[in-house]
């Protein structure tokens, strides 16, 4: 059984807290590692900005479009494991997409 801190949602593992995205608050969960992440930490202070995100029931509420979530996702994991810069750019000569730079010949 995984440990749970007293007030984890149902379903939440530890070192995870869900997030609610989109008009149809569909669930996320996401490492709390990523909350600290620069391109995370973007989104929250953009979606304050323009949408006022608010905290409510022990988790976030994104109000951002569901697949513009997905992508920063996928941009955070690859982060996470060194593929990608704290600007996005790809690392050791890979493009974002996971193709080398250089073009075959």
């Amino acid at each position: 059984m995984t440990p749970m801190t007293p007030d984890s949602p149902a379903g939440v593992p530890r070192g995870c807290c869900p997030v609610y995205v989109g008009a149809e608050r569909r669930r996320f969960v996401v490492p709390t590692a990523y909350l600290g992440m620069p391109v995370f930490r973007r989104l929250l202070e953009k979606a304050e900005e323009e949408f006022e995100f608010c905290y409510s029931g022990g988790a976030v509420t994104i109000p951002c479009d569901t697949e513009a979530f997905k992508y920063i996702l996928v941009v955070m994991d690859r982060h996470r494991h060194g593929l990608i810069d704290d600007e996005g750019n790809a690392k050791d000569g890979e493009q974002p997409g996971g193709a080398s730079s250089q073009q075959a010949r």
